[in-house]
């Protein structure tokens, strides 16, 4: 996502032009899915969540600060969106457990093992309370500031929190055996940097 391009698509949004905001969604769609789907464990959920952040960024484009970073803006509409999920969340009753396992389409070849590496880091990320797991699926799209203001919380906060959550996952993937082989400290930064 180049800022230029989804600024350009922000400014024909506001002259009507019809197929703007359909370029806008084909650009970020994969960006905004990626993020949802890690704040939220259910796929068919997820799928929801992004459409209620389209729906948001269609009533609220106008309210766009250009001074800001479009991408900071967008991630805030997410952000609201899977809380605003989360609230209303409990009150569903369902028939059906949640589907308890879901395998994304890989976009490119990967290697088997950093691919079932990379499955059991989700599902660890899936454990961790919401507020860690926010500022973890943050950290990979922006810096410590910008969390911090997306959140609304102090900096200070938020790398307490990136901390905590780093911990936590720490100690599961220093325990964990994948494949019979333990992940040594470097091989877990590897797979901890390596983007979803």
């Amino acid at each position: 996502m180049k800022e230029d391009k989804l600024r350009a698509l922000l400014l024909r949004m506001e002259a009507d032009e019809p197929s703007a905001f359909t370029e806008l969604y084909h650009e970020t769609k994969e960006d905004v899915y990626r993020m949802v789907r890690l704040l939220v464990s259910n796929p068919g959920d997820a799928v929801e969540v992004v459409h209620e952040v389209y729906v948001a960024l269609w009533k609220s484009y106008h309210k766009y600060d250009s001074e800001r970073s479009f991408r900071y803006w967008l991630h805030g509409l997410v952000i609201r969106q899977v809380s605003s999920y989360r609230r209303t969340a409990w009150r569903r009753f369902r028939l059906f457990e949640k589907q308890k396992q879901y395998v994304e389409p890989a976009m490119y070849e990967e290697d088997g093992l950093l691919f079932e590496r990379r499955q059991v880091m989700l599902k660890q990320v899936q454990t961790l309370p919401p507020k860690l797991r926010e500022v973890i699926v943050l950290r990979y799209y922006s810096c410590l500031t910008g969390i911090a203001a997306l959140l609304s919380v102090p900096v200070g906060t938020v790398k307490s929190r990136h901390h905590t959550a780093l911990k936590r996952l720490r100690v599961h993937f220093m325990e964990e055996d994948v494949n019979g082989k333990r992940l040594e400290e470097n091989e877990y930064e590897s797979v901890h940097r390596a983007r979803v």
